[in-house]
């Protein structure tokens, strides 16, 4: 009986940090892809640049005639 208990112990901690691995490799890959679309919604946002800190002019928009 213990032995069927220290196996499922074993198990289901291996499962955890196998998951737990998978999920780190999966956020790094997805947060490689997010950090270059965030430092640019920053950089609109504020009107600086969020690396260098030069500062500059958001384009406005433009509305065509008839819209």
């Amino acid at each position: 009986m213990i032995t069927y208990i220290m196996t499922a112990l074993v198990a289901l901690c291996l499962g955890y940090f196998w998951g737990r691995q998978i999920g780190r490799g999966e956020g790094m890959i997805l947060g490689k892809a997010y950090a270059p679309l965030e430092l640019r919604i920053k950089a609109l946002q504020s009107g600086s640049c969020p690396i260098c800190q030069t500062d500059f002019e958001s384009p406005e928009l433009e509305q065509e005639p008839g819209v």
